[in-house]
């Protein structure tokens, strides 16, 4: 007689659905102790203004990304035990992302020689990146489980991960080649883009337990 071996899918523990940096989250948790959890998470967000990350820039820069992550959940202690518990979690997120800008030169202060000066006829410079690549990036986040009901908690995790944006390029819808010194401011704005390496990483979500 043949015997016929069924094998169990892997146990998923919590389901969980919220808000983070990055747009909306879902995600799935597996208990693989007292102390630790692994944690599976989809992110997507589309057209989120960054701008507040440059401080002269009033014009918005929109952002879109699309991730999947995995992180290790360590908590101060067994989660079963305690209504509000603190944890680190560690991870890995891969992504790809996409940016795009009109920003109004005209509004713009520039530097010429030792003086401010504005350009009144210029006019608006466009911002885009290339096409997204698949990125990897590790992330590290300090987190606060609170119990709400038997099967129900709220989490709130924030930290720092690395991020690389996809390389921008620009152009200008102007009918000649801006000024020297507008030049310059361009590629000051496109070079602090460029740059940035680190990002804040913030959620909140509610998880419920299966």
């Amino acid at each position: 007689m043949n015997h016929l071996k069924v094998l169990s899918s892997p146990k998923i523990d919590a389901l969980s659905i919220g808000f983070t940096e990055k747009g909306y989250l879902i995600g799935l948790k597996r208990n693989i102790s007292k102390f630790k959890e692994i944690e599976f998470t989809l992110n997507y967000l589309e057209n989120e203004d960054i701008s507040w990350m440059f401080y002269d820039i009033d014009d918005p820069i929109y952002f879109s990304n699309k991730s999947l992550s995995f992180a290790l959940n360590q908590f101060f202690g067994e989660v079963q035990k305690k209504n509000n518990i603190f944890y680190f979690q560690y991870g890995l997120e891969i992504y790809t992302n996409s940016g795009s800008s009109s920003i109004d030169l005209s509004k713009l202060n520039y530097k010429f020689g030792g003086a401010t000066v504005t350009c009144k006829t210029c006019g608006n410079l466009i911002l885009k990146t290339n096409k997204s690549e698949i990125n990897f990036t590790p992330f590290l986040s300090v987190g606060l489980k609170s119990r709400i009901g038997n099967r129900s908690s709220l989490n709130l995790n924030a930290g720092i991960q690395y991020l690389k944006f996809s390389n921008v390029y620009w152009y200008t819808d102007m009918k000649y080649s801006p000024p020297k010194f507008v030049d310059d401011r361009i590629n000051e704005i496109v070079d602090d883009i460029n740059k940035i390496t680190f990002y804040p990483r913030v959620s909140l979500f509610y998880e419920y337990k299966l």
